[in-house]
């Protein structure tokens, strides 16, 4: 028999409109209750939970402003609008729960709650589903199958084509090596590098090591030293005076090890890219977008503008951030 939870109310029901996708679905099961919280209760605190990562990466996008610069890049652009113009990020949280737990698996009663709550979600879910007619269904669930099968098959083929290409290199290497010839022995993996002491560990990776760059700030670093310049050298900047002056103010912002000049085998070093990012979080400035011409006679826009947007996305690059700051 199946449980029942006469405390949860079913908000809203029905087939997802436009593109048939979990994702969308997700999203405008979140969009349906932040729209209802907005109406019925405008003033309080509210926590969405929710099992779907996407939803989790979406509201992020949303609370941190990059939506706007990401949107004509992102699917479901209009449920990501919609939800932006009435997520409030000081009284709204998002919680993510892991999908389909066990009712025993509950450690106290709040999470028996989230895990009911996420079991009424998909009996809902599965409810709207049951609602599209029976020939709807079966297409859907042999799209399914064949999906499965195919997975399966393309996976036989690429252990197939990996076998014999080992088997290849195994006859190949047998035969006498010409000079200038490449070697056709199966090469082995190398042992990772001894960790190096010093200022930065090197034996950090993935999380660790965002966590041991986040928390970094030594005390006893220092600004570099800069001769005094007049201000109109600004205006050789092609792309703008402010965006020399901003560049400018950020370099003498940075702060340095005294010992710079002094090679570390332990030091990671630092990209233009990386470079770029600070510059653009200390400053708020981004290089404009080169549209055209050349030289002196170069013309550029906005990074935000409508005109930059509507470029091929390999125009406004982030790693061309960090080319323009190097040539800068």
């Amino acid at each position: 028999m199946k449980p029942r939870f006469p405390c949860f109310k079913v908000l809203a029901l029905g087939v997802v409109y436009g593109d048939q996708t979990v994702a969308r679905g997700e999203l405008i099961a979140l969009l349906t209750a932040v729209r209802a919280m907005q109406k019925y209760d405008p003033t309080r605190h509210a926590i969405f939970v929710t099992d779907a990562k996407y939803v989790c990466n979406v509201v992020h996008l949303i609370c941190t402003g990059l939506w706007r610069f990401l949107l004509h890049k992102l699917p479901n652009g209009d449920l990501i609008h919609d939800l932006a113009l009435v997520w409030d990020s000081n009284r709204f949280k998002l919680q993510k729960v892991k999908s389909h737990r066990s009712f025993d698996s509950a450690v106290n009663f709040e999470d028996l709650w989230v895990i009911a709550g996420n079991f009424c979600a998909d009996a809902a879910a599965t409810s709207a589903f049951k609602t599209l007619p029976q020939d709807i269904r079966c297409l859907s669930n042999n799209i399914a199958e064949h999906v499965v099968r195919e997975k399966a098959w393309l996976s036989r083929v690429f252990e197939y084509l990996a076998a014999f290409n080992k088997h290849r290199c195994e006859a190949l290497s047998k035969l006498p090596q010409k000079e200038g010839c490449p070697t056709t022995v199966l090469q082995t993996a190398k042992c990772p590098p001894q960790a190096t002491g010093g200022r930065f560990p090197s034996s950090l990776m993935g999380e660790d090591a965002v966590v041991f760059m986040r928390d970094f700030h030594p005390t006893f670093y220092e600004p570099l030293h800069f001769a005094e310049f007049d201000a109109s050298v600004f205006n050789m900047c092609l792309q703008g005076a402010n965006v020399a002056k901003a560049v400018t103010v950020w370099l003498q912002a940075l702060k340095w090890p005294p010992d710079i000049d002094v090679p570390d085998a332990s030091d990671w070093g630092i990209s233009w890219f990386e470079l770029a990012v600070s510059f653009y979080f200390y400053t708020g400035y981004r290089f404009p977008v080169k549209v055209g011409g050349a030289g002196n006679k170069s013309r550029y826009v906005d990074y935000g503008s409508d005109e930059a947007l509507i470029l091929p996305g390999h125009q406004r690059a982030a790693i061309l951030q960090g080319i323009c700051l190097r040539n800068a």
